[in-house]
């Protein structure tokens, strides 16, 4: 009701305002996803949210570890050796194997409890991902997007997966632009005369296909020397990676629109140049 400019509205006001926009067709609308389809894009999301917490412990655990020994520990080097150690253990039925790995790397007590629970965290959400994934591999299989998306050398099972659930149907964008501008890709400032007239509402659309896509553009230009010369040009420009990298996803958006679109293959050449 912003866009009506009204210097003194009510329900009334508003009502004649949103009946003027439906006699007119100027109101814009979007498809709703089925439900079935919803459910499979939010377990993909929950997926998400098991691994962000995971990582988010991992970093606690190094943490703590350049905190008290003053060394960077890897938390998945840590929890390999304490298996390996429970491992030879079991035929002696020790049950202090974990806690003799620890005892190697931390001296006080306390720390050592407080990292058994960071360790039986990690792996109870490892355990939770690596369920949901066998799930989630035979529900995302029926989805074409998902397997085109793999085509894409730098795009692995878990960036498609999550791409192809969040597109849903392509044919609700009527131009690459709109796709772009749905992934938080397009630019949002506005400008009269070379000067900044404020921003637009740059969080108007997908977060995950705007994370997903992202990193998949850091993907693409490790393994693609197309999209590596486009991000040093872009990153030459402006001097700041994120605005590089992002502005690199955003060409990939407008080849995954045009590939799903009009069903042909990713070209990488197309995309970023010969």
């Amino acid at each position: 009701m912003s866009k009506a400019g009204f210097k003194y509205s009510d329900d009334y006001t508003d009502a004649s305002y949103l009946a003027e926009c439906v006699r007119n067709g100027s109101i814009r609308s979007t498809a709703i996803m089925p439900k079935d389809d919803r459910a499979v894009r939010d377990l993909a999301r929950y997926r998400m949210t098991l691994v962000e917490d995971r990582g988010r412990l991992k970093t606690i655990l190094v943490n703590m570890t350049t905190n008290h020994l003053s060394i960077k520990l890897n938390a998945d080097k840590l929890l390999k050796e304490i298996d390996e150690a429970v491992e030879k253990a079991a035929s002696a039925s020790d049950e202090g194997a974990a806690d003799e790995v620890l005892s190697d790397y931390y001296d006080n007590r306390q720390v050592r409890t407080k990292m058994r629970s960071l360790l039986r965290r990690i792996r109870f959400l490892t355990n939770e991902v690596e369920a949901l994934d066998e799930e989630l591999t035979e529900l995302i299989k029926p989805n074409v997007y998902a397997t085109s998306l793999q085509s894409i050398k730098g795009c692995g099972y878990v960036t498609s997966m999550l791409i192809g659930l969040e597109i849903g149907d392509i044919g609700r964008f009527r131009t690459h632009k709109d796709f772009v501008s749905y992934c938080r890709l397009a630019p949002t400032s506005k400008l009269s005369n070379g000067k900044s007239k404020g921003l637009g509402n740059a969080k108007n659309g997908n977060a995950y296909l705007s994370w997903a896509l992202t990193e998949l553009a850091t993907f693409v230009v490790r393994y693609n020397p197309e999209a590596k010369r486009v991000y040093d040009r872009y990153f030459n420009r402006s001097r700041l990676r994120v605005k590089a990298i992002r502005s690199v996803a955003a060409k990939i958006a407008r080849g995954i629109f045009m590939m799903l679109k009009n069903g042909e293959v990713f070209d990488m050449k197309r995309c970023f140049g010969g």
